[in-house]
């Protein structure tokens, strides 16, 4: 699955490194207008994706996708939409991004779990199968300039803006630090890599 993460997420990522940002849009299926969910503190959930526009009109897209050899949602990337764009809107303009805007990015992580397995049990206990998945991405985080990061991970929406499950089929934008470290230690996750 080393393969996957290089082309899903590696590759995409690595085409925006250095470019300034200049747009963001927030991509929800059959739903128009914003709604996406935003906690007050940081925290916004979006249901399908996150297009982020840098220059040279080269976009990435963060969304949620279930993948042939991983869990049924994680998060990938890339440079084309997977959906229709119209039913997305800008976010340009918000506080957590306005600072983030004409900003080049300058790294990024991929958090996940290097092998994930899930065991299935009858009623007595008694284990039917085991799963495994390998190299299975559930957190991007990018880094600007002056410290600044913004991370992207695919949990469901949950009331509190805490995440309780390792896998969602909704985007959260996290724009504090503190709540990215905290997910990725609630949750295990595993820094990954290309190696």
């Amino acid at each position: 699955m080393l393969d996957v993460l290089k082309s899903k997420l590696i590759e995409p990522l690595e085409s925006v490194k250095g470019r300034k940002l200049t747009d963001v849009r927030y991509l929800d299926i059959g739903i128009s207008g914003a709604k996406h969910s935003d906690s007050g503190t940081g925290i916004h959930v979006v249901a399908h994706g996150v297009n982020l526009v840098f220059e040279n009109d080269l976009s990435l897209y963060l969304h949620w996708d279930g993948v042939k050899g991983w869990v049924e949602y994680v998060l990938v990337c890339g440079n084309v939409d997977p959906i229709d764009d119209d039913q997305g809107y800008s976010m340009s303009d918000d506080a957590n991004w306005k600072g983030l805007i004409q900003q080049p990015v300058f790294d990024f992580k991929i958090f996940g779990y290097k092998k994930h397995e899930i065991r299935t049990t009858d009623l007595q206990g008694t284990e039917l199968e085991i799963r495994t998945y390998e190299n299975e991405p559930h957190l991007v985080s990018l880094s600007f300039p002056h410290g600044k990061t913004v991370a992207f991970a695919n949990f469901y929406f949950e009331e509190n803006y805490v995440p309780k499950l390792p896998v969602g089929d909704d985007v959260w934008a996290i724009f504090d630090e503190d709540v990215t470290v905290a997910a990725i230690r609630d949750h295990n996750f595993d820094k990954l890599d290309a190696e």
